[in-house]
């Protein structure tokens, strides 16, 4: 069954089709707006407030950064770690890991077309994934947790 219409209105005005993404469909100030619309976990939490996946990709920038000390990472990587889950912005949903293999072939493959936009649209918006990437977004998600239960224990 196909829908009528798999479309989002962006702030800017522009309309974004999830089923067939275009990197000319945004500008960086409507995925700015969206990453800090879309929460973390679904927006569950012990906190009072949820994590925006845009706290998050600025947490995993801060520690890979840290975990690279001695060598400045350059804008592209820097760049990379801002936007490695760029796609949950336009979906509006950031479902947690365990989930994800049971959303289906559907939801991977509207996730992949969504990345590889990102990734045609401009050399600097490449979200491809690395080790160390992978490193710094689990040790972010390792110290929202740890907050989470020490906010818990208060």
């Amino acid at each position: 069954m196909k829908p009528d219409r798999a479309w989002v209105l962006l702030p800017s005005g522009q309309q974004l089709d999830l089923l067939a993404p275009d990197a000319e469909s945004w500008t960086d100030r409507d995925l700015a707006i969206s990453l800090s619309r879309a929460y973390r976990w679904g927006g569950h939490s012990k906190w009072d407030l949820p994590l925006s996946v845009a706290q998050h990709s600025l947490l995993v920038l801060v520690i890979r950064q840290q975990m690279q000390a001695l060598q400045k990472l350059t804008q592209a990587e820097a760049l990379r770690e801002l936007l490695h889950d760029a796609e949950e912005a336009f979906l509006c949903f950031d479902p947690i890991s365990p989930l994800k293999p049971h959303l289906g072939e559907a939801f991977g493959a509207v996730t992949g077309r969504l990345h590889a936009a990102m990734d045609h649209g401009n050399d600097s918006r490449q979200i491809l994934t690395h080790g160390l990437l992978r490193s710094g977004a689990r040790a972010a998600s390792g110290v929202a947790a740890r907050t989470a239960a020490a906010r818990a224990a208060c």
